[in-house]
């Protein structure tokens, strides 16, 4: 049941990539940066959305391994990784 889930987290994050790569691709084969702005600035805002929310997907995966570590011997770097992560997500 896990290894379906980290599949689906880890197609997730490829999917966000390649929206993102195709934003900044088509920028960069446009060779307009000069025609307009508006819609450089609209690509780039689109990509870096996509970025973010990969990140976001990637934290939530990090934070449900180290909940799922409840040995007694990484219970403590589990809850430091938790807060770290927890702390990057707000």
């Amino acid at each position: 049941m896990r290894i379906k889930v980290f599949d689906t987290d880890k197609q997730k994050v490829l999917k966000r990539f390649a929206i993102a790569r195709g934003s900044l691709n088509s920028i960069i084969e446009s060779g307009e940066f000069e025609k307009s702005w508006l819609t450089i600035h609209k690509a780039l805002n689109g990509a870096r959305k996509q970025l973010n929310m990969a990140t976001y997907i990637i934290a939530r995966r990090h934070l449900h391994m180290c909940l799922l570590k409840r040995s007694p011997e990484i219970i403590e770097h589990s809850s430091s990784e938790i807060i770290k992560t927890f702390n990057y997500l707000r």
